[in-house]
């Protein structure tokens, strides 16, 4: 996990976890790394990627999407049917869901994430900058 681009999580190896272990990995997820416009200009129509993840006992997991802003500091998902992640989740009887179960499922976790107050975090100026 040494790259944190966004859209890195896809070359990730897949790492299966069960429905039932959902709430234990959102509880691990971090924000790695997004990307947009400066604060300044999160306005209508301001769009970016955003990438979370954590580390699990069979490798990292990770999910990135595609958001813009809505209007100023109200940011949304792009679409919320392409969400990349490298996560494979399992039934109760240990057998993989299928796709459309399982992007509702990734769905439910990016809802249980305070992804836009991070993101608005992250493209604020550090003071650094703003003493140059």
């Amino acid at each position: 996990m040494n790259d944190p681009r966004p859209w890195h999580v896809a070359s990730w190896r897949p790492v299966s976890l069960a429905l039932a272990q959902r709430q234990w990995m959102i509880r691990r997820l971090e924000h790695r790394a997004s990307s947009g416009a400066p604060a300044a200009a999160l306005r209508e129509g301001a769009q970016g990627q955003v990438m979370w993840a954590c580390d699990t006992p069979k490798g990292p997991v990770g999910l990135s999407w595609d958001w813009f802003a809505l209007r100023e500091g109200v940011l949304a998902m792009a679409d919320p049917m392409k969400i990349v992640s490298n996560l494979e989740l399992l039934d109760d009887d240990g057998s993989p869901v299928g796709e459309s179960r399982r992007i509702v499922e990734l769905n439910n976790i990016v809802h249980a994430l305070a992804w836009q107050s991070r993101v608005l975090r992250a493209n604020e100026p550090t003071p650094a900058l703003l003493a140059a």
